[in-house]
């Protein structure tokens, strides 16, 4: 009995874990499938500007989403009880979309100005910018929060990110096509989220509220700091590839971006975990408890993804091979240098989303993610006019070093003893 109890009560964990392992692998692994194809197809130049414009889609993304990736689905959950409160909460973080979204609009006509590439590239850029609108909102805050449908989100980003790589076939077969992609993202995009939006309002039903613009600017004030240290992870992880975009040509560009993607997609995997422990290290750390928790993860991720790193660097010139062609043989010295992500990665988001956001610390993320991003903008056009393509590498793992650093000092400030190995008595 007390086994089939345990099964019981772990049975809701798993399912949300496979779900978020689903969505991690339509989101990060699917579109790394398509770079074999692409990147033969294309050839180096729309190539490298099809992943420029991907930067660019990400970073539009990035500026919509805001950071209620965390605050929202603290939200809901607080609410979850109480449906008005929460068809409040959920009309007011979709009024701050949109008001978002015209923002977006007007950074995209100030980036059309100001980036060569998307002078050079107008329709291009464009569809990059609505595409990370429509990746903004993706509503899986409403239903991460509320405990249940997330299985439901994983179905229909498997299922999009499926949809592009076979309509991809038929649609991109030429290098002038390149822009093809752009718009088969966006329309399966669009129209997967506005079904699940849908679906929102139908769990909702008559206790969904009217949006308003006082919402919106309550939502956006409410989760300032999230989006600061949002914003600093946007300016790390894409604002420094923007700055090399107008120093470095189009070909060594989609050569770092594609083994910057291949790297992260890597590293993806530990997010299932992570995404899935959050809300447990909140309710334990409200308890008084966590530090034992969050010990074990940080070791188990620096072991496994330690030994992932070594096995790409031995790898890295079959991976390259096999990922992107023959022709893009110069990249494997840029995968080897992104190894050390493998391991700075995965331990940051250990240290920040499970060790002190719980503890409602964002202040110090956002402290170390604007320290390293201020320090890589800074540092991206003086060394890519030196050192050339292999710079972006060094910026990378650079900041993530950075990083690293300050958020072990908050940790050991905040809880002494957290970020210490386990050890283990006789």
């Amino acid at each position: 009995m007390n086994i089939r109890r345990n099964l019981a009560a772990r049975m809701p964990r798993l399912r949300t874990f496979l779900s978020f392992g689903a969505i991690q692998a339509a989101q990060m692994v699917l579109p790394l499938l398509a770079l074999p194809y692409l990147s033969r197809v294309l050839g180096p130049e729309p190539f490298g500007a099809t992943l420029y414009m991907l930067a660019v889609s990400a970073v539009a993304g990035m500026c919509v989403e805001w950071g209620f990736a965390l605050g929202a689905v603290r939200d809901v959950a607080t609410h979850r009880d109480d449906p008005v409160a929460l068809g409040r909460t959920v009309a007011d973080v979709l009024s701050a979309k949109c008001l978002l979204t015209a923002a977006c609009a007007l950074l995209g006509v100030a980036g059309w100005a100001l980036l060569p590439l998307a002078g050079q590239y107008p329709w291009g850029f464009a569809l990059a910018v609505a595409n990370g609108v429509a990746l903004g909102f993706n509503p899986l805050w409403f239903f991460q929060g509320l405990g249940t449908g997330v299985a439901g989100v994983a179905a229909c980003e498997v299922g999009g990110g499926l949809a592009v790589l076979c309509l991809m076939l038929p649609l991109v077969r030429e290098p002038e096509h390149w822009t093809h992609y752009l718009l088969l993202l966006l329309l399966i995009r669009a129209g997967t989220y506005a079904w699940l939006t849908g679906r929102v309002f139908s769990c909702l039903g008559s206790h969904a509220a009217s949006m308003r613009l006082s919402g919106g600017w309550r939502a956006l004030r409410d989760a300032r700091h999230l989006f600061l240290a949002h914003l600093g992870a946007m300016a790390k992880t894409h604002g420094v590839p923007l700055l090399l975009g107008g120093a470095l040509p189009a070909r060594d560009m989609g050569m770092l971006i594609a083994c910057d993607k291949m790297a992260r997609g890597l590293v993806s995997l530990t997010m299932p975990v992570i995404l899935t422990l959050f809300p447990e290290l909140c309710a334990a750390r409200r308890q008084g408890r966590g530090d034992d928790v969050l010990r074990r993860v940080l070791v188990a991720t620096g072991a496994a993804m330690g030994g992932g790193a070594v096995a790409v660097w031995g790898l890295a010139p079959w991976l390259v091979s096999v990922a992107l062609g023959p022709e893009y043989a110069q990249a494997a010295p840029l995968l080897r240098g992104l190894c050390p992500l493998l391991v700075l990665l995965p331990l940051n988001c250990v240290l920040g989303t499970l060790g002190l956001v719980p503890q409602g610390r964002e202040q110090a993320l956002t402290l170390a993610i604007g320290a390293s991003s201020l320090a890589g903008l800074s540092a991206a056009l003086p060394l890519a006019g030196t050192y050339g393509v292999v710079a972006g590498t060094w910026l990378s793992t650079g900041m993530e070093g950075l990083i690293l650093v300050i958020l072990f000092i908050a940790l050991r400030r905040a809880s002494p003893h957290s970020p210490r190995p386990v050890r283990r008595h006789p």
